[in-house]
């Protein structure tokens, strides 16, 4: 690669303001273009060039159906702790940003979302967590039959 490097400005001569002796600044291109034109596929390429989450899966939906499958699981009662067991990965840490997965119950069960709150307390499990084993935590339930809706809203 040649030229200066990624991110780098550099003033292009003849952009500036009418009578102007300076230039726009501008970054200079130092990558290599592929291919301009229409996308026959575009959903497909949405997956390939996603590079913020696996397999292209926002996870806001992964959470959702962490949930619904935990209700199906248990009569319609989501436990964030069998949630939460459900996004790890393969090596035992939480597959969504700990303070997005938090974020996300309040989105769940806010107004038109699809868990609500109940009165009944249940204790967090050890598993994924760091250093609130034992603390209570709602129990939620899944608004409808959870076995009727899919994992997208």
């Amino acid at each position: 690669m040649t030229g200066q490097p990624l991110g780098k400005m550099r003033p292009v001569a003849g952009t500036g303001p009418a009578g102007g002796s300076r230039g726009a600044v501008f970054p200079q291109a130092t990558g290599t273009v592929l291919g301009v034109g229409e996308v026959e596929e575009p959903d497909l390429l949405a997956l390939i060039a996603d590079e913020w989450t696996p397999l292209a899966v926002d996870p806001r939906d992964r959470f959702r159906e962490a949930c619904r499958q935990v209700a199906c699981d248990h009569g319609g009662d989501v436990d964030p702790s069998l949630v939460r067991a459900k996004l790890l990965d393969a090596h035992g840490n939480l597959d969504i940003p700990s303070r997005q997965f938090s974020a996300l119950w309040s989105t769940a069960t806010g107004r038109g979302g699809y868990l609500e709150n109940t009165d009944t307390f249940v204790p967090i499990t050890g598993t994924g967590s760091r250093g609130n084993t034992n603390k209570a935590c709602r129990l939620r339930r899944w608004v409808g039959d959870p076995r009727e809706q899919g994992a997208a809203a």
